[in-house]
């Protein structure tokens, strides 16, 4: 593809990308960054980043979910160095396994692998829910923070449903009882949610705006070696 930039040297890439995330201890021999990242884990975040979402979210995802910190280092710089190397492989997984898939079959691929994992809108959302959290902070202890009120807002709304035979509370009421207050937060969350969801290329039952988005997203970072707006 004219105007793309591509690793000269795929074995160079993951060595950098290795490095530069730091999952081993620093006194053993440095192993491939695949026993990192199997298959499952090379999909799934560049299946993210092909909906839009950026580094930070999808080192969260992954350590939530895929990788666990290896050795006794701190949580932070745990997530920091996914960051690293989620920022280093995205250009070389663009490409493909083989470094020569087309466009049209990765994106096909990928949304089959979601079709069969049930990856969205789990995944998307819980990229969605730690993009919001950081919005105003980074530091850790607020964001687990916001991120806990965000999980207890989605439990109150639906107990609120199951109470109440599956109806949602209705703003301007009477009642003022904390449980109606979190619910009523819950359901303005959900809709903010959906919106982004929307955004994201998250439509039930088709997959038609979705993958537009995604060979969007895709023809980006392959134009620019990377996630875009950052050095290649």
């Amino acid at each position: 593809m004219s105007g793309t930039i591509r690793p000269a040297d795929t074995a160079a890439v993951w060595r950098k990308a290795f490095r530069a995330a730091d999952f081993v201890n620093p006194n053993t021999p440095t192993r491939s960054v695949y026993d990192f990242l199997d298959d499952n884990d090379r999909d799934l975040l560049l299946w993210l980043a092909l909906h839009g979402m950026q580094p930070r979210e999808i080192a969260w995802v992954l350590k939530q979910d895929y990788i666990p910190a290896s050795y006794d280092i701190p949580d932070q710089t745990h997530l920091a160095n996914l960051r690293v190397l989620v920022e280093e492989v995205v250009g070389e997984l663009a490409w493909g396994d083989d470094g020569e898939e087309q466009p049209g079959a990765l994106v096909d691929r990928l949304v089959a692998r979601d079709d069969t994992l049930n990856w969205s809108p789990y995944y998307l959302r819980k990229a969605l829910d730690y993009a919001a959290a950081t919005t105003s902070t980074t530091n850790d202890a607020e964001v687990r923070a916001k991120l806990r009120d965000r999980a207890k807002e989605k439990l109150a709304l639906n107990k609120w449903r199951v109470t109440h035979g599956g109806q949602d509370p209705r703003p301007g009421s009477t009642r003022e009882s904390k449980q109606y207050l979190a619910a009523l937060q819950g359901l303005e969350r959900e809709e903010e949610v959906a919106q982004d969801l929307e955004k994201a290329g998250h439509v039930a039952g088709s997959h038609v705006a979705e993958k537009a988005l995604m060979l969007e997203w895709l023809s980006k970072i392959r134009q620019a070696g990377g996630f875009p707006g950052l050095p290649a």
